[in-house]
């Protein structure tokens, strides 16, 4: 009887054991992911979440983790599954929702994307950095859904629980744009460039401003400082393109036109700005199949294009 009882102690003991090391294998990976040590952070996700000892809330915050750090490392699929599986266990976890939907957006899937963040604010269970989180990037989303009056209340929201959030007020200046609310745009452009001089998509929005007030000289240095900020997909590089297009430099603008496709090839509006420039140098084989290409993914690019061009060169 003593050595079943000692026995069963020991191996008391060993789950102990286990189940202390589990979690702090997980504690560990979470200081790795905020000292921006990735590879680390994943091994010790993996580690602690394959163990089989972390209870059942612990595995599913971890699970969650570790779908954030996927997305941060832009390995999306691996994200969704884990995320899912966090929900699966708890349909509730707010975090896990609001995880998942940063993938979904990273996958181009905009609708599911809006709709998991819906989640996450409807169960609550965030922190307030969280809830920031979630009211930006829903706010964000409805810009690309062409619903800025409902975005501008959900990154209102966001700058009301973190004053600092200057991605918020770049975003809601773009917002303001939508609804043609110029100076607010300016006015929250500036306030994003107070909290920090180097936000590109801030950069962008006034430049902007200058362009659609026709200052073009002003609109060029802010897209030219956006683009050296991030080089990679900015906006700004159509933007430009649409300065150097009605500067005449057809040249310059398929220079632009062609660093903003590569991060959206399906741009239809890009698309037929390009084939305008083609057309402006004589390329009109490539203008035809530009053009072409814009109406069959949105038919409304050409009226959009051609109101900008007609307003932007108006006497």
């Amino acid at each position: 009887m003593k050595i079943v009882l000692c026995t069963l102690a020991f191996l008391t003991l060993l789950a102990d054991r286990a189940l202390a090391d589990a979690t702090e294998d997980a504690k560990s990976a979470v200081q790795a992911f905020l000292d921006g040590n990735f590879h680390a952070a994943e091994a010790l996700f993996t580690q602690a979440i394959d163990s089989g000892q972390l209870d059942e809330q612990t595995l599913i915050v971890t699970l969650s983790q570790r779908c954030g750090l996927y997305v941060v490392m832009a390995m999306y699929d691996r994200g969704v599954a884990d995320c899912n599986r966090a929900i699966h266990r708890d349909a509730t976890f707010s975090p896990a929702h609001l995880n998942i939907s940063t993938a979904y957006m990273k996958l181009g899937k905009l609708e599911d994307a809006i709709a998991e963040t819906n989640l996450a604010l409807r169960y609550g269970r965030l922190s307030a950095a969280e809830n920031a989180m979630a009211y930006s990037n829903r706010g964000g989303y409805l810009i690309l859904q062409g619903q800025y009056k409902f975005a501008i209340e959900d990154l209102t929201k966001a700058i009301e629980i973190n004053p600092g959030d200057f991605k918020s007020y770049g975003n809601r200046a773009s917002a303001y744009i939508g609804t043609g609310e110029l100076d607010k745009a300016l006015e929250d452009a500036e306030a994003a460039l107070r909290i920090n001089r180097n936000a590109p998509n801030a950069l962008n929005v006034r430049g902007l401003v200058s362009m659609y007030k026709r200052d073009f000289i002003k609109a060029m240095a802010d897209f030219d400082r956006s683009i050296l900020l991030s080089p990679d997909g900015s906006p700004s590089y159509h933007n430009r393109g649409i300065i150097k297009y009605i500067r005449s430099d057809g040249n310059g603008a398929i220079t632009d036109l062609n660093r903003a496709l590569a991060a959206n090839p399906n741009a239809a509006p890009t698309l037929y700005l390009r084939g305008l420039a083609y057309r402006k140098i004589k390329k009109e084989k490539l203008a035809q199949q530009d053009l072409a290409r814009a109406a069959e993914i949105d038919p409304n690019a050409a009226r959009d294009i051609n109101d900008l061009l007609r307003k932007l060169q108006a006497q």
